[in-house]
């Protein structure tokens, strides 16, 4: 279970950084009081970036061991394995937008 706290801060949250790709948009992000402390403490985990497909408004989430070393390969494995023409969305991580 979720403390109320917590699902506060994750309902503030500040996008940290805007890459563009080919395929989409990625987004960095945390909380608004982790990125105005900067203190270890208020951070959360499991916060990895976001692409949002331009083709499709579908946003994959993405690991968050290493986001900076890693997000090429997480890009290039989605575009390679996009979502097909029936509507199924393949990987259990990705999520359409509304």
């Amino acid at each position: 279970m979720i403390s109320a706290e917590l699902q506060r801060q994750i309902d503030d949250p500040v996008i940290t950084k805007i890459v563009e790709y080919p395929v989409g948009w990625l987004f960095y992000w945390t909380t608004r009081r982790a990125y105005l402390s900067a203190d270890i403490d208020d951070m959360i985990f499991g916060n990895g970036p976001l692409l949002v497909d331009k083709r499709n408004s579908i946003v994959v989430y993405f690991g968050t061991a290493d986001p900076e070393k890693e997000v090429e390969g997480y890009v290039r494995k989605y575009s390679d394995n996009p979502p097909d023409s029936s509507g199924s969305l393949g990987l259990p991580m990705y999520n359409r937008l509304l």
